[in-house]
């Protein structure tokens, strides 16, 4: 059912990949291409902050704040599924993998690879602060409108 709680947890998760995705622009090569990246961050962040954050409103402002960084934390996990996942897909269409297996066990690298290049001081803090003000936002939100 949609509240306001949702639609404001949307935005600003959207908000919160918005600045991460731009932050992570920053630690590639100028003349990178990253295509829709920022798009489809932001398009993950609306689906996270509707599903994860928006029903967990309503237990107090420290909570919302604890279930902001988490939300935070399953937009990156998305993020980095969804990103990996593309680019484990265009290397088999080039033909790098011997079979699915292959593939597979070396789209896990790719993960990790990507989770290691987001273990940067500036993108846990827009992760971690973001998370932490959109959940207490979230909160005073469904609080204000019910």
């Amino acid at each position: 059912m949609p509240t306001a709680a949702k639609l404001a947890a949307s935005v600003l998760f959207a908000l919160v990949a918005l600045f991460g995705a731009q932050a992570v622009k920053m630690l590639f090569p100028p003349g990178t291409q990253f295509g829709y990246f920022v798009w489809i961050s932001m398009a993950i962040g609306v689906l996270v902050g509707w599903r994860v954050m928006g029903p967990r409103v309503g237990k107090g402002l420290s909570t919302a704040a604890g279930s902001g960084i988490a939300t935070s934390f399953v937009l990156v996990f998305w993020c980095i599924f969804f990103f990996a996942g593309n680019e484990m897909v265009q290397r088999s269409i080039a033909g790098r993998y011997e079979g699915p297996f292959d593939a597979v066990i070396k789209g896990f690298g790719i993960a990790a690879d990507y989770a290691v290049l987001l273990v940067h001081p500036a993108i846990l803090a827009i992760v971690l602060i973001g998370g932490m003000a959109s959940g207490m936002v979230v909160e005073l939100v469904s609080r204000r409108w019910r």
